[in-house]
């Protein structure tokens, strides 16, 4: 019932959790958020494999030659690497959005290479959707990536490898990762999904009351869409839209667009790869096996992205929610389009030249992606050089303190920030929630 007391105490994500049980607070007596740090690592390793695209041979000097070439999933370490450097200054933050983007860029790399190498078995795929099922559990706003699991589930069904037992192990394995987060859910709220999906299953004496979860879900749309005055709430997309968009900042409005183009652009290799493959001659369209997987795979892994983009643009359209699939979706379709472009005949004689270029390109992209990191760094004037070696600590706020049948609670005295050291606490006064015994644990209901 801590939802009672306030309510993001009860909404979908369980990222705080997770943090919480890696916080490492024993090494120096306070929280370090090492979970974000680990997945932004990660990531940055995935986008260290750029510079392998050249091949720096120093034996008799210094020569370069193509190396491994250009394949559709640089694009997406690229813009994996723009999304380290917006999130680089909050890494510190245990905020509930940095992490669902660096999990978003580093399953999809993943994935895109599992079907580059040209890879049959669904096992590796399996395992990946396992990954999505668990970033919705952090954040929901990654649902539309389970659409990534009819992948395995087909090949486990109906491919050459058919293995219905070990697909029914992985959906118990699904069943596994979910449950726990649905549990949390009904102790937290009485709900499943708050305020996503107030549902009734069962009746629970903490349950939040019917109508609070419908507006707030409500409530989070409008806003998304940049209505903060719910009495002019135009539920149309032309009621919102112009707003929105005037509302956004320049660079996030050509991102938009950019996207918008890779929509239409997935929907016409949707109708190629159905209706047109057949029809036009191969050797306008042929790419060598090393660079161009099947188009099955390729254009599904696309479809699910411009599917997310749209879920995300017609529900809660708030840009740190749909960051990670603005930047990803033209990245999956431009980045196949150039390896396309680059397999035609006509620059089969400068193909190696031209390879070579782009990895000197990549590599430069990575060196300038570490120097505008150490920028960042050194224009807050020593605060993040310090916080490399001893994080930012939470702040502390005034506060006050009331009591809820005899448990003491704190409140700021200012604006609505607790901090972490004032526990427990609410962002205001709560008068209408009783306590159902003597300690937090036994929970909290609303008064009837």
């Amino acid at each position: 019932g801590l939802g009672n007391l306030q309510s993001h105490f009860a909404y979908n994500n369980a990222c705080f959790p997770l943090y919480a049980l890696y916080s490492f607070a024993w090494l120096g007596g306070q929280s370090y958020h090492a979970v974000q740090g680990f997945f932004a690592a990660l990531l940055a390793v995935l986008i260290t494999d750029l510079m392998s695209i050249p091949a720096w041979q120093t034996k008799g000097g210094i020569r370069l030659s193509a190396g491994r070439g250009i394949k559709p999933s640089d694009a997406l370490r690229l813009a994996a690497a723009v999304q380290l450097l917006l999130l680089c200054d909050e890494l510190v933050s245990p905020s509930s959005d940095c992490l669902i983007l660096l999990i978003e860029h580093l399953l999809l790399i993943l994935w895109t290479e599992c079907v580059e190498d040209g890879e049959s078995s669904p096992l590796p795929y399996a395992w990946l959707a396992m990954l999505a099922v668990s970033a919705v559990t952090v954040k929901l706003a990654a649902a539309p990536l389970l659409l990534l699991s009819l992948y395995p589930v087909i090949l486990l069904l109906k491919g050459e490898q058919r293995k219905p037992a070990v697909c029914g192990r992985f959906f118990l394995l699904g069943v596994g990762i979910t449950v726990p987060f649905f549990i949390r859910g009904l102790l937290l709220s009485g709900w499943i999904l708050y305020p996503a999906l107030p549902q009734h299953l069962v009746r629970l004496p903490w349950q939040i009351p019917d109508g609070v979860g419908e507006f707030e879900s409500f409530e989070i749309r409008q806003n998304g869409r940049m209505i903060f005055d719910m009495s002019e709430a135009d539920t149309s997309l032309f009621g919102w839209y112009d707003a929105w968009l005037i509302r956004q900042p320049r660079p996030a409005r050509i991102l938009f667009y950019v996207a918008l183009s890779g929509v239409l652009l997935v929907l016409l290799h949707v109708l190629w790869e159905v209706c047109g493959r057949r029809l036009i001659s191969a050797a306008f369209c042929k790419a060598s096996p090393e660079s161009e997987p099947a188009g099955g795979p390729v254009c599904f892994t696309e479809l699910v992205l411009a599917g997310a983009g749209v879920f995300w643009f017609f529900t809660t359209p708030q840009m740190r929610f749909g960051q990670g699939y603005l930047l990803l979706l033209p990245a999956a379709v431009y980045g196949r389009l150039l390896v396309r472009f680059l397999a035609l005949p006509v620059f089969e004689r400068q193909r190696e030249r031209i390879m070579t270029a782009a990895g000197v390109l990549a590599d430069l992209s990575v060196v300038v992606f570490l120097a505008l990191c150490v920028r960042s760094i050194l224009a807050t004037g020593g605060r993040m050089t310090e916080a490399l070696v001893r994080q930012q600590d939470y702040d502390r706020y005034p506060m006050r303190t009331y009591s809820i049948d005899g448990i003491t609670f704190h409140c700021p005295t200012e604006f609505v920030y607790t901090g972490y050291y004032d526990f427990p606490a609410t962002r205001w006064e709560v008068t209408d929630v009783r306590a159902l015994g003597t300690e937090i644990s036994d929970g909290f209901a609303v008064k009837e």
